[in-house]
C-alpha cells in the first residue's frame, strides 16, 4: 500500500512540474520580458479564385493574387479571438495564407497543427491553412507566460452582387385587383388594391409572406395609391379624409383637407399634392397642410406613379432628404424634385428643388407603367412594365433622379408581369413583388450578411 501512495505521490508531482513551466497569463505583467500578446495582426497576401468566361466563351476559372489590406482584423484579448468582421471576398483561397503577426515585446509566437502535433514556430513568409478556426500560442521573452489564440478568417460563401428570389404562395385575391400598392411597416408588409370601387387591405409578417390576413376597414378606389408609410404611423387619404393607423387594422380620421394624393413623408412630415396641383406639408402628423416653396414650375410636379425615398444624412442625424419621382405630361421621362430638411429647426424650410438633368435618353429614366422607385442598397431603384407587358430594366441612382443606369446584377422572377405591379423593401432588406397573384421577396447577398463585435472593453 505504501508503494502505491508514494507512486500516486510522484505522479502528481511530475504533474505539477510540467504544467509549472510556463504561467497562463490572467493578468497583464509588468515587466517586459513576461508580456505575452498578440498586438496586430494582418494579411500580406492571399489567392482569390474568379469566375469568368475566356475568349472561346467558355466558363473558366483564374486565380489571383490579392492584397487586402482594408481589411481590418480585432483581437479580442478578453477571450483571446483574432477574426475580420468584414469578410473576405467570396473565392478566397483560404487554405494558404501569407500573414503579419507581431507580438508584444517580441514574444514568441507558435502555431498549432490542424491534427495531433507539436506547435511550430510563426514564419512570416509561410503560408497557414486558415480554412478553420487556428490556434497560436505567445510566450513571453523569459518563457514563463503563455497566451493562446484563436484565429478565425471569415470568407463569404455568397457572391456578394447575387440577388435570388424566394417564390411564395400564390394569393388568389390578389388577382383580382386592378391595382396594387405595397408598403412595409412595423416589421409587416401591406398591399392595398383597388377592387371595383373599392381599395381592400392585406397583411403578413416580414418572416411569411404565405399567409395574408385581410383588415376589416375598406377605403375608396384610390385610396390604394394614397397610402404612407413613416415613423409616425401609417397615413391614407381616402375620399379627401387623412386617416392614421399604428397597426394598419384600426384607423382614425385626423382631418379632412383638399388634397388628390399623399406623395412622400419624412421623419416628422407628410407631403401631398393638392386639388390645384400645388405641394403642401403637414407638420402636425396630418392635421393641418401649408403650402410648399418650389423652385422651379409646378407643372413639372408628378402626377403619376409617384414615389420617394427617404434619406437621413450618414454625416449629421439632423439632416435629411426626401426626394420625390413620378411622371406627368409635361416632361418625357421620370421627373425628380428634392428637398432638405433641418430637423434642428422647426421653422427652417428648404425649397423644393426641381432635378434637371442634361444626361442623354440613355441615363434618365422612362416611364415605366406600375413605376415604383424604393431605396435600397444606399441608392434610389426603380422597377415596372414595359409597353409590351415585359418586366422593364431595373435602374439605379446615386444622386437621387439626376443620372440612372442599368444594374445587371438585380433580376426579376422568371414570370411574366400580369395584371397589376407593386413593390417594396422590409427592414430586413428583401424587397417584395406582388404581380398578379404571384408573390415574391429577394434579396442581394450582401444585404444579408451580418457584422461582428469591433469594439472591447480590456486593451493588452
Amino acid at each position: 500500500m505504501k508503494h502505491k501512495i508514494y507512486s500516486l505521490v510522484a505522479m502528481l508531482t511530475m504533474a505539477l512540474a510540467l504544467t509549472s513551466c510556463f504561467k497562463e497569463e490572467e493578468k497583464v505583467p509588468d515587466n517586459s520580458s513576461q508580456a505575452t500578446a498578440i498586438v496586430a495582426f494582418s494579411i500580406k497576401e492571399v489567392k482569390i479564385l474568379h469566375d469568368t468566361v475566356n475568349a472561346a466563351g467558355k466558363d473558366t476559372v483564374v486565380v489571383t493574387k490579392y492584397k487586402p489590406t482594408t481589411y481590418r482584423f480585432y483581437i479580442n484579448q478578453n477571450n483571446g479571438t483574432i477574426y475580420n468582421p468584414d469578410s473576405l471576398p467570396y473565392g478566397t483561397r483560404a487554405k494558404a495564407v501569407l500573414t503579419n503577426i507581431t507580438a508584444k515585446s517580441n514574444g514568441k509566437i507558435f502555431i498549432r497543427p490542424l491534427t495531433i502535433g507539436a506547435a511550430t514556430p510563426y514564419k512570416e513568409n509561410d503560408s497557414i491553412d486558415f480554412s478553420q478556426p487556428r490556434i497560436i500560442e505567445v510566450y513571453s521573452q523569459n518563457g514563463e507566460y503563455r497566451k493562446t489564440y484563436t484565429i478565425t478568417l471569415n470568407v463569404h460563401k455568397q457572391r456578394g452582387n447575387e440577388f435570388k428570389w424566394n417564390t411564395l404562395n400564390d394569393n388568389t385575391n390578389f388577382a383580382l385587383f386592378d391595382d396594387v400598392k405595397m408598403v412595409s411597416y412595423n416589421k409587416k408588409m401591406y398591399v392595398f388594391g383597388k377592387k371595383g370601387s373599392q381599395t381592400i387591405c392585406y397583411f403578413t409578417a416580414e418572416n411569411d409572406g404565405n399567409t395574408w390576413t385581410q383588415v376589416p376597414t375598406t377605403f375608396g378606389a384610390t385610396s390604394y395609391k394614397n397610402v404612407i408609410a413613416t415613423e409616425n404611423g401609417m397615413f391614407l387619404l381616402d375620399n379627401g379624409q387623412i386617416k392614421h393607423s399604428n397597426d394598419g387594422v384600426t384607423w382614425t380620421t385626423v382631418s379632412t383637407a383638399p388634397l388628390q394624393q399623399l406623395v412622400a413623408a419624412g421623419a416628422t412630415e407628410l407631403y401631398a399634392l393638392s386639388n390645384s396641383n400645388t405641394l403642401m406639408v403637414s407638420k402636425d402628423n396630418g392635421v393641418s397642410w401649408t403650402n410648399e416653396a418650389l423652385d422651379a414650375n409646378s407643372s413639372y410636379l408628378p402626377t403619376n406613379g409617384i414615389g420617394f425615398i427617404y434619406q437621413p444624412s450618414a454625416t449629421d442625424n439632423q439632416i435629411s432628404r426626401v426626394t420625390l419621382f413620378g411622371t406627368n405630361t409635361t416632361n418625357n421621362f421620370v421627373v425628380a424634385w428634392t428637398k432638405l430638411i433641418d430637423g434642428t429647426s422647426t421653422s427652417t424650410s428648404y425649397k423644393w428643388s426641381f432635378v434637371e438633368t442634361e444626361v442623354s435618353s440613355e441615363f434618365q429614366l422612362p416611364k415605366y407603367n406600375h413605376l415604383s422607385v424604393i431605396y435600397y442598397n444606399n441608392k434610389a431603384m426603380a422597377f415596372g412594365v414595359t409597353d409590351n407587358g415585359k418586366f422593364a430594366p431595373i435602374k439605379e441612382s446615386i444622386n437621387n433622379g439626376i443620372v440612372w443606369t442599368t444594374n445587371k446584377h438585380y433580376v426579376y422572377p422568371t414570370e411574366t408581369p400580369s395584371r397589376n405591379f407593386a413593390i417594396a423593401a422590409d427592414s430586413q432588406k428583401y424587397i417584395w413583388i406582388v404581380c398578379g397573384n404571384k408573390v415574391w421577396k429577394g434579396r442581394l447577398n450582401s444585404e444579408g450578411w451580418s457584422k461582428q463585435q469591433t469594439e472591447f472593453t480590456r486593451s493588452y
